[in-house]
């Protein structure tokens, strides 16, 4: 029967889950990035014009479970948030880019 590959780089402390001290990838640290405008559903019913369509007031904020929501500005887009999101997380894990082998992105609209 073959082991796992050991890694060095596996921090101390860090372990799989038969408690082996053998993972090779891990997180180290996690960012994120909110845009500054916030937009209440109450503000966004109105924008929309909900009553119109005989929609009750707060039906945005029932339907979604959203009360408020963040809006990114005109000059903002997915890269810049994500570059600030990405620095977060390097400050986090205490790491620089050089030493980053790989980076996940996930983005929700």
């Amino acid at each position: 029967m073959g082991r796992l590959a050991r890694y060095s780089s596996c921090p101390a402390g860090l372990q799989d889950i038969r408690g082996e001290r053998n993972v090779g990838s891990y997180i180290a640290g996690l960012g994120a990035y909110l845009p500054e405008r916030i937009v209440e559903s109450d503000e966004l019913e109105k924008s929309v014009g909900y009553e119109r369509f005989g929609l009750k007031p707060g039906i945005c904020r029932m339907l979604s479970g959203c009360k408020t929501r963040h809006y990114a500005a005109d000059d903002e887009c997915c890269s810049s948030m994500a570059s600030i999101a990405a620095q977060e997380a390097m400050n986090n894990a205490g790491v620089t880019a050089d030493e980053i082998d790989v980076v996940i992105f996930g983005a929700v609209s």
